[in-house]
């Protein structure tokens, strides 16, 4: 055995306890393992991953399952942008900064969804409180 070779074999003792081929190294691993996942993207909503050119049938899938959490979104939409013109015309709304309307923005989107559509999805209240805690800390 050259020399080479007889230290190729102690390395690979050395850092496997074992003899024979080098497993995977951990970078080859996360590559091929990133290949897949480039594949895919994570839909913000549902935290599922899916395929970004979902096409028709994705599209369409993902508007029912909205619907079934947001209600209608004509419907939505309408009580949405009531709330978000009824709070623009309120004289306090010059006194906000902007962090706190878009809070207030999300926060009528939220309250939209939630009268539309299912007033018992725990997602649509947690949001509020985060919304709330992002304006709160301009508070500080």
């Amino acid at each position: 055995m050259g020399e080479q070779k007889y230290s190729e074999y102690v390395d690979r003792i050395g850092r496997t306890g074992r003899l024979g081929p080098p497993k995977k190294r951990e970078s080859e691993i996360f590559l091929e393992e990133l290949k897949k996942i480039e594949e895919r993207v994570l839909d913000p909503e549902t935290q599922q991953m899916v395929r970004p050119d979902g096409g028709a049938d994705y599209v369409d899938g993902l508007l029912a399952e909205r619907g079934k959490t947001h209600g209608d979104f004509s419907e939505g939409a309408r009580t949405i942008q009531g709330l978000k013109n009824f709070m623009r015309r309120h004289p306090g709304w010059e006194k906000l900064s902007d962090r706190q309307k878009e809070v207030f923005d999300m926060l009528a989107t939220k309250m939209g969804r939630i009268l539309c559509g299912s007033p018992n999805n725990k997602d649509h209240w947690d949001d509020c409180a985060g919304y709330s805690k992002l304006a709160a800390e301009e508070c500080k």
